[in-house]
């Protein structure tokens, strides 16, 4: 295999695992923080805000489409 071990191949797999997730996570919060901004915008307080969270964490979790 050209001087590559199967632990190399290991490694390099779970750094690009690693990348990913953090890219996914960076990403993630960075939405999450525009979206509290926008609602802050338009006037919503942080009591409401915490609720359209919630609701959307349930909808994602249930697979519901909201509203």
């Amino acid at each position: 295999m050209n001087g590559i071990t199967f632990q190399q191949i290991e490694d390099l797999n779970a750094e690009e695992a690693a990348q990913m997730q953090r890219y996914i996570n960076n990403r993630l919060t960075a939405q999450r923080r525009a979206r509290a901004e926008r609602m802050i915008e338009v006037g919503l307080t942080e009591k409401e805000i915490e609720d359209e969270d919630a609701d959307r964490r349930h909808n994602i979790a249930n697979n519901t489409p909201g509203l």
